[in-house]
């Protein structure tokens, strides 16, 4: 540890670590993060105890802190590794949305994609008073939850005094997420009665152009050619979505490879929604490398008829290959 943060003219016992925590709505203290969106509402105790904060570790050049970071987990001594630059004096090392209790109402770490779902929000009496828009119902979160997640991007990089990646990217990225999970998991197209399946397939529809394929994760070839026969279809349509964008976000962004703390949150949340795809049986990763597949019981490698690859012919031969080094 020590020696490689040598090589980058890093000395990690003049670092220290703290962990802070921004209240939703309340605007930030200087060199903080907040989460302040312009929403104006009033809590109970226990809906403040249930409204999510943002909490954060973050890292800071000065000497002879009482928390320096080569005495910390072994976790975030490698996260610094990952993340430290030597102009860089202060930058974040994990950001997680939680909750202040711990119910069955509050998502787990493992699931924090499920904070971006209004359902959260309304589970728990928060912005939850329906709102017209567009000649519709729907929540205050429904309306503003842009807001409220392009708000945690800006003060990250108001904190780190320098941009991470690009905010559209971000936001894309966090909407495809959100609009994928409403269909798959919080409210499934295949459970859903007539009426709100028609008001959600048109709503579906009136976005197939490619540029807002990107924010509802659909694959705009896919959608632009023809429509699903019937809601079931429409469902494995979404399914298929699912996957397709989940190969592509791991492709471009993995815990080898990442390189800021806001990356992580990022991977954190889309892993989880893949681990609740995998636990409903819609999805299957596979063994060898990694991919997302159509579940198949038993089914356990990408297969040369459905995915283009034989990937276990491949895992077979790396199990011959280590017995074989192994021989004396």
């Amino acid at each position: 540890m020590k020696a490689h943060l040598a090589s980058k003219n890093i000395d990690p016992g003049q670092w220290g670590v703290m962990e802070e925590s921004a209240d939703f709505g309340r605007p930030p203290w200087p060199f903080e993060i907040g989460w302040a969106p312009n929403i104006l509402y009033v809590k109970s105790v226990k809906q403040w105890k249930a409204t999510p904060s943002l909490n954060y570790i973050i890292a800071y050049l000065l000497p002879s802190h009482p928390c320096p970071i080569d005495k910390q987990p072994k976790e975030l001594q490698e996260l610094f590794r990952k993340f430290s630059q030597p102009e860089i004096k202060q930058f974040i090392l994990k950001l997680e949305v939680r909750t202040k209790q711990k119910d069955t109402n509050a998502p787990s770490v493992v699931e924090s994609y499920k904070f971006l779902l209004p359902e959260f929000w309304a589970a728990n009496r928060i912005l939850n008073k329906f709102e017209t828009y567009a000649g519709k119902k729907i929540t205050p979160f429904q309306v503003n939850w842009e807001l409220i997640f392009t708000a945690i991007w800006t003060n990250y990089c108001q904190l780190e005094n320098r941009p991470i990646l690009p905010q559209g990217e971000f936001m894309d990225l966090l909407s495809a997420l959100n609009q994928l999970a409403v269909d798959i998991i919080s409210e499934p197209l295949n459970n859903m009665n007539n009426k709100d399946y028609e008001t959600r397939l048109q709503w579906i529809i009136s976005h197939r152009d490619p540029e807002d394929c990107k924010d509802f994760g659909m694959l705009s070839d896919r959608w632009a050619k023809q429509l699903p026969k019937d809601q079931k279809d429409c469902f494995a349509w979404r399914i298929e979505d699912a996957r397709d964008y989940l190969n592509s976000f791991f492709k471009k962004y993995s815990l080898e490879n990442m390189k800021n703390a806001l990356e992580l949150f990022l991977i954190e949340a889309f892993a989880g929604f893949a681990n609740d795809l995998v636990k409903n049986d819609l999805l299957s990763q596979c063994s060898f490398c990694g991919e997302y597949f159509h579940f198949q019981k038993g089914k356990k490698y990408c297969s040369l008829t459905n995915e283009g690859k034989d990937c276990g012919k491949k895992a077979r031969f790396r199990r011959y290959y280590l017995k074989s080094k192994q021989k004396p």
